[in-house]
């Protein structure tokens, strides 16, 4: 959870958000997030450090994993949980955003956090 409030802060991140968005960002994020603790430890990842990102997918029942780390992304389609570049100019992200819009009534707009243990 203190990584949750400390990243929106962090240099990289804090420059593309002016203060109130942040406060705003961090208050949805706490008010909306879903906390899940992963019940099984992967160990698939040729990255060892992404190896959480999978455990929180399975612990939260993801459909699909979005990111535009390639280690992430080579597992295309992991124990049946499809993987799309979060880059909108990429192939299979324009398939995932064709798949949201395919869905009536889905959310547009989803996370879930992941508590490190």
């Amino acid at each position: 959870m203190t990584e949750l409030l400390d990243v929106p802060h962090r240099p990289g991140l804090a420059r593309f958000l002016d203060p109130g968005l942040r406060t705003e960002l961090i208050g949805q994020l706490l008010a909306l997030g879903v906390l899940f603790t992963p019940a099984e430890r992967v160990t698939e990842c040729r990255d060892p450090k992404d190896n959480k990102y999978l455990e929180l997918a399975l612990a939260s029942g993801a459909e699909a994993i979005v990111s535009s780390d390639t280690d992430l992304r080579v597992l295309h389609p992991w124990r049946g949980r499809a993987s799309f570049d979060r880059r909108p100019t990429s192939p299979r992200s324009a398939m995932a955003h064709d798949l949201l819009k395919a869905q009536e009534g889905a959310p547009q707009l989803s996370f879930r956090t992941h508590r490190l243990v």
